[in-house]
């Protein structure tokens, strides 16, 4: 394998297709010529993953897999040249997905909403997923809700159906080995929602995780740490008031246990807190940061 080629699980990464979901795209559908080294395992170049972006490109549009690979193969017979998708026109199918997990919302309509929730599942990695689609749902259903007649109810009907989606798969996905990340929600904060969202990205990843809920006070977590091979703690602020007491608190936490600390959600920058890590807001980019302090 050479500098310009690369294993599936990079395919993935690049394209935010689950590996397990491109293997079985090149079992039913014959896709992706086979490159193999020496020892006989695939790879793949960058070609391969433009391929795979502008299959994404027309599923996004409501497209099935086979269409798609039918009109991308008649399109490179023509002799066009692969391309990679156009930010502005990404992040418009993306809206289209959104409009329609908001619309089942609005009929409160479970096996819709399971539908569209599934089948982006089907095609991304669950980091992708939740940045580009639920995290932008969340925002959308707590900005509206105050000028809708349902909208409270509405709120609490997806808080409702991720939060047991998110806890299924938590509990299913056992058998990681890696870093021990303690996880919880700051005092006050009673959305745990993003930090469930975090705690299973970051299993994703490999890592194994304690998630302790929402509005936990503070000097309950050394306790857990000493009584666990924790690796780290993450700590959840999505809408709770960052004043100078807590400030005190977290930094007292900070000095009492041997292992990081971190923030992540609506942190202000301006905050002088000198012992924590500041993991952003993205899971994506939390996950980047995590793995540079970890």
């Amino acid at each position: 394998m050479n500098s310009d080629t690369f294993p599936i699980r990079i395919l993935s990464g690049k394209t935010g297709v689950p590996s397990a979901t491109i293997r079985a795209w090149e079992r039913r559908y014959n896709i992706l010529p086979a490159h193999r080294t020496a020892s006989g395992h695939r790879y793949y170049n960058d070609d391969d993953a433009l391929y795979v972006q502008q299959l994404l490109a027309r599923m996004e549009q409501g497209k099935t897999i086979s269409k798609a690979i039918r009109e991308v193969d008649a399109w490179l017979a023509q002799g066009q040249v692969l391309k990679a998708r156009v930010e502005s026109t990404h992040n418009q199918q993306w809206q289209h997905i959104i409009d329609a997990m908001l619309e089942a919302v609005s009929q409160f309509d479970s096996f819709a909403l399971d539908q569209v929730y599934q089948q982006a599942l089907a095609l991304y990695n669950i980091e992708v997923v939740t940045d580009n689609m639920l995290r932008p749902t969340l925002v959308t259903l707590g900005e509206r809700w105050q000028q809708r007649p349902a909208g409270i109810a509405e709120e609490h009907f997806f808080s409702i159906y991720l939060r047991n989606k998110v806890g299924a798969r938590l509990h299913h996905q056992v058998d990681q080995t890696g870093p021990l990340l303690v996880i919880a929600c700051l005092p006050g904060e009673r959305h745990e929602l993003g930090s469930l969202i975090f705690a299973l990205c970051a299993q994703s990843k490999g890592y194994r995780v304690v998630c302790l809920g929402a509005d936990l006070p503070l000097s309950q977590l050394s306790p857990v740490v000493a009584s666990t091979d924790a690796a780290g703690v993450v700590l959840s602020a999505t809408s709770v008031d960052i004043n100078q007491q807590l400030i005190d608190e977290l930094q007292l936490l900070a000095s009492q246990i041997d292992i990081p600390v971190m923030l992540g959600g609506n942190i202000d920058a301006s905050l002088e807190l000198n012992q924590t890590y500041d993991l952003g807001v993205g899971f994506t980019e939390a996950l980047v940061r995590l793995q540079q302090i970890i």
